[in-house]
């Protein structure tokens, strides 16, 4: 849904300023903006059509949330959404997907990840 704003106008480096002041890369998130290929890079991803069942999530939940409106709008119509996003997962809530690295701490990066 989203990818990184590589755009280097005065209107998104001072965003990229703000963002880095607040959120800041150190925490290994990216100034990002809308995909305009999302739903295509989707139904080019998976093959089986539009009736798969789709599990849409993000470290917050919000994001995900928009990913599967636009998937639902795309006709998308057998979706599931991770409310509350990863850092509201539990030990064992996907024990089948689970590795070694708890799921609540999938959007952790950058260099806070050391």
């Amino acid at each position: 849904m989203f990818v990184e704003d590589t755009d280097n106008s005065p209107i998104t480096l001072l965003k990229k300023w703000v963002h880095f002041g607040y959120i800041g890369l150190w925490t290994g998130q990216y100034l990002t903006t809308l995909n305009s290929e999302f739903l295509s890079q989707v139904e080019n991803s998976i093959p089986t059509g539009k009736e798969t069942k789709l599990l849409v999530a993000c470290g917050g939940g919000l994001r995900s949330m928009a990913a599967a409106s636009k998937l639902y709008n795309g006709g998308y119509k057998n979706l599931g959404w991770l409310a509350g996003g990863f850092n509201l997962s539990k030990n064992n809530d996907f024990p089948t997907v689970e590795g070694k690295e708890k799921l609540q701490h999938a959007t952790v990066g950058g260099a806070s990840y050391f």
